[in-house]
């Protein structure tokens, strides 16, 4: 589903959330859940098969073995998947607005602007959505140090 546009898939959510608010929640959460179940689809086909022999080896049982191994072993890798999917967020969110214009937003802001070719609204809005995602993703990662400490060792500064 990542690969088809929301463009089309509007007027089946029309018909199923009627419009305005529940028409943009759904159409936003459609599209940002395609993108955070594959790349968690990744990150738990991508854990090594070591890790599952180390928890056979202490005895635990199958439930036991996802819920220590898989849930709380990719704990980090969610977050890292989660500030992604937060930067797509931006991007879908001025999408879905621009459909949905009842309630206004910044992405009907910005289509107004870029309606009648007003140049400097467009950059401004522009620029105040890039140093809000900007401040969130600093926060976001921060959030991430702080909770998962251990994600970090051995790497190199970025």
């Amino acid at each position: 589903f990542r690969f088809m546009g929301l463009v089309g898939w509007s007027l089946v959510f029309t018909i199923m959330f009627g419009g305005g608010h529940y028409l943009k929640v759904a159409l936003l959460v459609f599209a940002m859940t395609a993108f955070m179940v594959t790349a968690m689809a990744s990150v738990v086909a991508n854990i090594p098969k070591e890790q599952f022999d180390h928890a056979r080896t202490l005895r635990m049982g199958k439930w036991r073995i996802i819920y220590e191994v898989v849930f709380w072993g990719t704990m980090a890798d969610m977050a890292d998947v989660i500030i992604q999917n937060a930067a797509i967020g931006w991007t879908m969110l001025m999408m879905v607005e621009g459909l949905s214009r009842s309630e206004g937003g910044v992405g009907v802001l910005l289509l107004n602007q870029n309606k009648f070719f007003r140049l400097d609204g467009i950059f401004a809005i522009q620029l105040s959505i890039l140093f809000l995602a900007l401040g969130q993703d600093m926060f976001l990662r921060w959030a991430h140090t702080i909770l998962f400490p251990y994600a970090h060792l051995g790497k190199e500064n970025r």
